[in-house]
């Protein structure tokens, strides 16, 4: 147990350094005022990331380990199947209603830049729904390196993409 709780800890801190080092220098390189209106694009993302995941996770993560204890590995893998599908349909739900609705987000967001920036940013629900299911996996089998090093990788990932984008490149 220890071992466990070391790894996630350390990997959990790493995390967070990594995220506050990346937010300095994104509002640096970005400015006050883009930061907020990307600060309020991602507090209406983590909206309807709940919505479309919910408690998903958690459950998820409680019955892989149920079926994990009795060595049920086709119920784990039709959890983790239907998990998918379910994260997946309503994500994609949410991003149908959401781009069929631009002309009314304007309602949403006052400055129309913020509308922009969320309309680029809108699929990170679907990737964020499956990103939330594998790592659910991952607690559920009580793989806590798997676990702790892919929210790790995830903000790698955010910056790496951010330079891209950042630079022009994309």
């Amino acid at each position: 147990m220890l071992r466990s709780v070391t790894t996630v800890t350390f990997f959990s801190v790493a995390t967070r350094v990594l995220s506050f080092v990346f937010k300095i220098y994104m509002s640096r390189a970005l400015g006050a005022e883009t930061v907020g209106l990307y600060q309020i694009c991602i507090s209406v993302l983590v909206l309807l990331f709940a919505v479309a995941c919910g408690g998903l996770p958690t459950v998820l993560s409680r019955k892989i380990a149920e079926a994990e204890v009795r060595g049920d590995t086709k119920r784990q893998a039709a959890l983790m199947s239907s998990s998918l599908v379910i994260g997946f349909v309503l994500s994609a739900i949410i991003l149908i209603v959401f781009y069929s609705a631009q002309k009314y987000l304007p309602f949403i967001f006052e400055n129309d830049r913020c509308v922009g920036m969320f309309l680029i940013m809108l699929p990170t629900v679907l990737t964020s729904t499956f990103y939330a299911v594998v790592r659910a996996w991952f607690w559920g089998r009580k793989r806590f390196l798997a676990f702790s090093f892919t929210e790790f990788l995830d903000n790698i990932l955010k910056i790496v993409f951010f330079a891209v984008f950042i630079s022009g490149a994309a």
